[in-house]
């Protein structure tokens, strides 16, 4: 798994960075982050996306750390990329989103990689800036399945 983790971060990376052919909304939130995961622990997040004119999908990556506080070393953090659809409408966007996430937790002497799909639902408001809210249910199996809820502010 860790192989094709990097394979694709590594291929986003190529086609963030790759100059793109079409004009578009290019989307950079940052906010907070919060999570059942070590008990309930907030974190920092940032998300960069693409909505190609003229049609209600978008693309996005992102990246989660979380500020722990355990009596131990611990970290949490995540990685997901996924696709948006969303309303064409200019100044409340509902939009439902789907993605691939990568959670990296490390508990005193332990670490544990968990994959998989996630799905979600937000509401972008543009008021001159981004208001961005979130929910997202990620699926890891096991009792390792949880809910996400992210709220941002982007350009």
């Amino acid at each position: 798994m860790k192989n094709h983790s990097f394979a694709i971060a590594a291929t986003l990376l190529i086609l963030a960075a790759a100059p793109i052919p079409c004009s578009g909304q290019l989307i950079l939130v940052g906010g907070l982050v919060q999570t059942k995961d070590l008990d309930g622990q907030w974190g920092a997040d940032v998300r960069f996306g693409f909505d190609p004119p003229g049609i209600p999908v978008g693309i996005f990556m992102g990246a989660d750390y979380f500020l722990t506080r355990c009596t131990t070393n611990c970290s949490l953090r995540g990685f997901r990329a996924g696709a948006i659809l969303h309303s064409s409408a200019p100044v409340i966007q509902p939009y439902l989103s789907g993605a691939y996430v990568v959670r990296e937790r490390e508990l005193a002497e332990t670490s544990e990689r968990l994959v998989g799909p996630a799905v979600g639902a937000g509401l972008r408001v543009t008021t001159g800036i981004k208001i961005q809210v979130e929910a997202v249910w990620e699926f890891f199996g096991g009792g390792a399945n949880q809910w996400v809820f992210r709220v941002g502010l982007g350009l």
